[in-house]
């Protein structure tokens, strides 16, 4: 898996964007995959707990919102990891749940 720094994109999936962040209720994830493809989305806190992990078929030109709704997993307040994989690449952002 390569990894995708700060302040690259993930082409692949047209420059997601995550946002309210910080949250103190909901977090959405847009993107528009340029290639049919399976995603996963996995959220992990700073110790390597993973909290979520969702594989889903995307296609191409289709923009796509996740909605991370805290409550749903059981997510204490706290800083987490969120990554988007497609093929062998890895964007990983920073997320604040307060």
């Amino acid at each position: 898996v390569t990894p995708i720094t700060a302040l690259e994109s993930l082409v692949e999936l047209g420059n997601p964007i995550f946002y309210p962040n910080p949250s103190s209720e909901q977090i959405k994830i847009k993107f528009t995959p340029k290639i049919t493809a399976q995603v996963t989305v996995g959220l992990s806190d700073l110790q390597g707990k993973p909290w979520v992990h969702l594989p889903m078929q995307v296609e191409a030109t289709r923009e796509i919102e996740w909605i991370l709704i805290p409550e749903k997993y059981n997510l204490p307040s706290g800083v987490y990891l969120l990554e988007l994989r497609i093929k062998d690449k890895s964007l990983v952002r920073r997320i604040v749940y307060d």
